[in-house]
């Protein structure tokens, strides 16, 4: 069965039928390093890549994209929408249960996402640092602690002290 979105939604969509969809994936297969530079072209980046696609199914075995790149996926995913977005949606977090969600502005992340940011510099993480966090599923960043083995805990209580 076919259920077909409402026209006000096709109109806004970035592929409004599946001639556009058909189209965009022939152009995918045909020249992937054309269809995915074009793609790119639009986010914000610190530094264009020498090439968009190289790969050995030889020996090495490799796919590498966007080599020589430099870009922030905070600032391509949030910040980029800041200030005209800053009320509108980002993320709609849907819980285990009937009516449990919530809404999270791109204003709202931001704020998140900084008071994160924060509480992981407080533990000493620096530029250039990997650092692995596990979450539950949860609606947000917020009140968390990070414990002496550097593990992050949500609080059901607000930290008394700003980070």
């Amino acid at each position: 069965m076919n259920f077909p979105p409402p026209e006000s939604i096709q109109r806004r969509a970035w592929i409004r039928d599946r001639r556009t969809y058909q189209l965009l994936y022939e152009k995918s297969l045909h020249d992937p390093a054309a269809f995915w530079s074009e793609l790119a072209a639009p986010f914000r980046w610190f530094k264009k890549w020498d090439r968009v696609l190289s790969y050995d199914w030889g020996k090495e075995l490799f796919i590498r994209w966007f080599e020589g790149a430099k870009t922030n996926l905070s600032v391509n995913c949030l910040d980029r929408h800041l200030p005209e977005k800053k009320d509108q949606v980002a993320y709609l977090w849907i819980g285990n249960r009937p009516g449990e969600e919530r809404r999270i502005t791109y204003g709202e992340l931001a704020e998140q996402v900084g008071r994160f940011a924060n509480v992981l510099k407080s533990q000493g993480v620096k530029k250039g640092d990997r650092v692995k966090i596990t979450f539950q599923n949860t609606s947000g960043f917020h009140d968390f602690k990070i414990d002496e083995y550097g593990v992050a805990t949500k609080q059901t209580q607000s930290p008394t002290t700003e980070v």
